[in-house]
């Protein structure tokens, strides 16, 4: 399994006073949620002099597991995950990550493992959830209780939509009312490019009901970086009654079905905000996969069909998701379509109400 050994950032400083925490735990597990974004709210900001803004929803699965434990020497990183792009990426991640900790809370050194079946940017929110994880889990193992907003501080996460870091730590459907336009010198910018702006203030937080539904993942273009920003710029500033539309479906739509446990309203809600500019825009820039599979979707039946973020990954659901027969057709059936192109995943998925999960493990000397 891949392994790799790290010098973290501010090591020598650290190297020469060592005042560091305790360590409180022998071993912390954290299982991180995956998200599904449906929008981000507000990327005109003329009139409410705010931007960004997030609506979504924590999932069931997949979910990343994380585990840190003492170092037995320099910090090691080991990640179980198939694609080596992907693996290297969240490396890298990780080492900046536990550098910026290290920076920041004096903490001694640390082994992370990973376990992940989370692909990297397919609209699952992998690299907030997976920093996040991190960061609970090696800031617990030395008696530190962060809540997911402080942390995403931490790991520079969250300067454009607070769905990640409040999915992390609450789970559930939430809402996030973006930034001043002042703290983003009224710049359009993603996440990666706003790592020193904290995740914006939550405006709401509801369970979910427990529908059943269909996360249908094509392998497809990774939106990110250089090329992420570029598409902001693009299209932004969204013109003014779409900022509008997407806030009316949100507050009379969205919210009202997910309280009243109505998967109908919620489908109608989801499509309508497809056909929004800035939704409509991300679909556009995937590849023709993605446009494929969410019609044939609709075709076959599916009531409500949203993709989440840049995409690739594509929710499927409404009151017809009750029949599991329904389901395993559906789920046979776009397998083979994505088949024709170059293959993705379909799974079962519910939403999830608790965000991430941690365990953790006493020092045997601090055990009562």
């Amino acid at each position: 399994m891949p392994h790799r050994s790290i010098k973290g950032r501010g090591q020598q400083q650290a190297d020469s006073k060592r005042e560091f925490s305790i360590m409180l735990y022998h071993r912390v597990s954290v299982s991180a949620p995956s998200r599904f974004h449906l929008t981000l709210a507000d990327l005109n900001g003329s009139f409410s002099d705010r931007v960004d803004g997030g609506v979504g929803f924590a999932l069931s699965s997949p979910r990343f597991e994380i585990t840190a434990t003492q170092a037995t020497g320099r910090n090691a990183i080991t990640c179980d995950i198939d694609d080596p792009e992907d693996r290297a990426e969240a490396e890298n991640a990780i080492e900046a990550a536990l550098g910026a900790l290290h920076q920041k809370l004096r903490l001694p050194e640390v082994d992370i493992f990973v376990k992940s079946p989370v692909s990297s940017h397919a609209g699952l929110g992998s690299k907030t959830a997976l920093l996040l994880g991190i960061a609970k889990a090696y800031t617990t193992l030395y008696g530190y209780e962060f809540p997911g907003r402080e942390l995403a501080r931490f790991v520079g996460r969250g300067g454009t939509s607070g769905i990640g870091s409040n999915c992390f730590d609450q789970g559930g459907f939430v809402v996030d009312c973006g930034h001043r336009a002042e703290v983003k010198a009224g710049a359009f910018m993603t996440s990666g490019w706003a790592t020193d702006i904290p995740p914006g203030p939550l405006l709401a937080r509801y369970d979910m009901p427990d529908w059943p539904m269909l996360l249908v993942t094509p392998i497809a273009r990774k939106i990110h970086g250089a090329l992420e920003q570029q598409l902001f710029a693009q299209v932004c500033p969204i013109p003014m009654e779409d900022v509008r539309a997407v806030s009316h479906i949100t507050m009379m739509m969205l919210i009202p079905a997910v309280i009243e446990d109505d998967p109908k309203i919620f489908a109608r809600g989801i499509n309508e905000l497809q056909k929004c500019r800035w939704k409509s825009h991300q679909i556009e820039c995937q590849a023709e996969v993605v446009p494929v599979v969410m019609e044939k979707l609709r075709e076959m039946g599916v009531s409500g069909v949203a993709m989440s973020s840049w995409g690739s990954s594509v929710l499927a659901m409404g009151p017809e998701m009750d029949d599991p027969a329904f389901r395993t057709g559906i789920a046979a059936a776009i397998q083979q379509v994505m088949n024709d192109y170059d293959g993705g995943s379909v799974s079962e998925i519910r939403c999830d109400n608790v965000g991430h999960k941690l365990r953790t493990f006493r020092v045997p000397a601090l055990q009562a």
